[in-house]
């Protein structure tokens, strides 16, 4: 619990001393030693079934030709229906079992080539805007 506690305190510190430019940068820095992850991406999506897009989005340790060759396979990304459906909260994502079948070979194969196979991700829905933010992190 203190390692929690001190995890929360070195985050607070962090969003009031470092630049906003360096904030996210910095808060995943503090995170990676208490929770372990290979990459990730913090963005705001938009909610709606029409159009999930992702909006302000800060990689790291992601290639940006990520975000391209997602553009083909994001009517697949059963994850956006659950945010979607959720609003706010934790997802844990094993992507062999969320995309089984011969339907998502190709999403399947996007995660693996990018590291997706396992992903933790927590977002919080704004009804003002109808949008969610959310930090994913990769193993």
């Amino acid at each position: 619990m203190k390692q929690l506690s001190d995890l929360l305190l070195e985050l607070y510190r962090a969003s009031r001393e470092v630049p906003i430019t360096q904030f996210q940068d910095a808060a995943i820095g503090l995170i990676k030693p208490s929770l372990p992850f290979d990459c990730s991406m913090w963005a705001t999506a938009s909610l709606n079934p029409a159009n999930f897009g992702l909006h302000a989005i800060h990689l790291h340790n992601e290639p940006e030709e990520m975000l391209t060759e997602y553009e083909a396979v994001k009517d697949q990304d059963m994850v956006g229906l659950a945010l979607m459906k959720q609003k706010s909260g934790l997802l844990n994502v094993h992507s062999e079992s969320l995309f089984a079948g011969k339907s998502f070979a190709a999403m399947r194969d996007f995660l693996s080539r990018f590291g997706h196979q396992n992903a933790l991700i927590t977002s919080r829905y704004d009804s003002n805007s109808d949008q969610t933010q959310f930090v994913s992190l990769y193993r």
